[in-house]
């Protein structure tokens, strides 16, 4: 009897102690539930709120501190969902109760730091990136994407270090095709002078991704200095519209149609290479390098003024680039009022003061004369003067027209023709007039020197 009224009695104790326990639970958990009813319902404001209140009771669950990560990084602030994404590795602990939970797939060690790596990037915190894809890397040191990406970021910051060398050509023999690190290598190779290693590797890359215009920069940069202008111009023109070298291979472009007495190219790359920013790879010197030859280009198709305002910029970026400023001087003219402004009237000058004076003239220019004729043309009513390159036996049509207005496009078709009678394929047009717009296109077209009024007002300037 005393032994069953004993037994009754523990029974009814642990009943009460069960749901006792089970109410306690439930009242743990209606807090959580509610903060996790805000989470799938999207109504973070509310679902924050609630989680800080769960952590602060037990700042050592990660799983409250996984919905307060994710509910932060929802309304974009980053910074307290890294808080909360370094707390939980440091808790280190992803026990969950329920595989039902909303977003709980991703409550583990590899897609928190994969989390914190895309807060990271979003921030453009650089260091923080460094410093968890090396911890990957040596938590997985299987997931080569780790290693490629901790790579492409050393790149990405300008380390062209022989360690990062070094890992490039470990990371070559684990994955052998593919094309962005042989790029990586060939950047570094360029980066160290090499010019030799840098064209091996460029063409690896351009192997295994014919479409790598980058690398094909760098293939067309070697030609380039092995003086093989034709694979050169090649592989520059494909990397136009590389990511990393658009300037840069606008600039060889430049160079070479320079080197090839190409002044119509030599124009149209010039512009492009100065009007281009820089890239993060590209040398710092390339930025006055590219105006300074862009400037050389406009002074010689007689744009004086732009010509002027380009070797200033020039000078505003490196005041000591060789030869500028003899450049300057040349353009600007003696500072001095009593000497600083000299008109010549060419329009009504006599013959021999005409002659004497654009003899000047095309001697400021960088050229020698050779022989001064007037054409009978009254159509086009110039003097032709004709002119040799100091270093070439090659002889240019300079053809100087007394006479105010618009030239035409007409008037344009009938120099021609007293060119062609000359057997002559190089024109400098010089005029106290002007050029009508479609008239200077065709002549850029042609590759043509012009010079207009106030142009040639301010190289008359500078004569004595």
């Amino acid at each position: 009897m005393l032994t069953g009224i004993v037994l009754f009695i523990i029974t009814i104790a642990l009943i009460v102690i069960t749901i006792s326990s089970q109410l306690k639970k439930n009242q743990k958990e209606r807090p959580f539930n509610e903060a996790l009813n805000f989470f799938t319902n999207y109504n973070h404001g509310p679902c924050i709120q609630k989680f800080e209140e769960l952590v602060f009771e037990d700042p050592y669950n990660a799983l409250y501190h996984w919905y307060l990560a994710r509910s932060k990084f929802y309304t974009k602030d980053y910074t307290g969902s890294i808080k909360h994404l370094t707390q939980i590795l440091k808790i280190n602990n992803y026990t969950v109760h329920s595989d039902n939970l909303p977003e709980i797939e991703n409550f583990n060690e590899p897609d928190i730091y994969q989390m914190q790596l895309d807060i990271y990037r979003k921030l453009n915190l650089k260091k923080e990136l460094k410093s968890t894809y090396q911890k990957m890397i040596q938590i997985y040191p299987e997931v080569f994407e780790y290693l490629f990406q901790y790579l492409a970021l050393e790149i990405e910051t300008q380390n062209y270090s022989p360690e990062v060398r070094i890992n490039l050509e470990k990371a070559v023999d684990i994955q052998p095709e593919n094309s962005e690190l042989y790029f990586y290598l060939s950047l570094v190779s360029y980066k160290e002078n090499n010019i030799e290693n840098s064209l091996r590797y460029a063409e690896k890359a351009i192997h295994y991704k014919k479409s790598h215009s980058d690398a094909a920069f760098l293939i067309g940069y070697a030609h380039f200095y092995g003086d093989r202008f034709g694979e050169a111009i090649e592989y520059l023109k494909q990397s136009t519209m590389s990511n990393y070298f658009k300037k840069s291979a606008a600039y060889y472009l430049a160079r070479i149609y320079e080197k090839k007495g190409e002044f119509k190219n030599t124009l149209i790359y010039s512009r492009q290479a100065d009007e281009t920013p820089l890239s993060i790879h590209e040398n710092q010197a390339l930025e006055a390098e590219s105006k300074f030859l862009y400037a050389l280009t406009l002074e010689k198709n007689g744009d004086y003024m732009e010509a002027f305002t380009t070797y200033e910029k020039v000078s505003a970026i490196k005041p000591d680039f060789p030869g500028l400023n003899d450049k300057l001087k040349l353009i600007r003219g003696n500072n001095d009022s009593s000497q600083k402004v000299k008109i010549v009237d060419l329009e009504n000058s006599s013959t021999g003061d005409f002659y004497a004076t654009v003899e000047k003239v095309i001697y400021l220019m960088g050229y020698k004369v050779k022989k001064s004729e007037p054409i009978d043309d009254k159509a086009i009513n110039f003097h032709a003067v004709l002119k040799s390159d100091p270093d070439s036996k090659k002889y240019t049509a300079i053809l100087v027209r007394r006479k105010s207005g618009i030239i035409n496009s007409e008037q344009l078709n009938t120099i021609k023709l007293y060119l062609e009678s000359c057997r002559l394929t190089q024109a400098v047009i010089i005029t106290t007039g002007d050029f009508d717009p479609k008239t200077r296109k065709e002549m850029e077209r042609a590759g043509y020197i012009y010079v207009n009024s106030q142009n040639l007002q301010t190289l008359l300037a500078k004569i004595d």
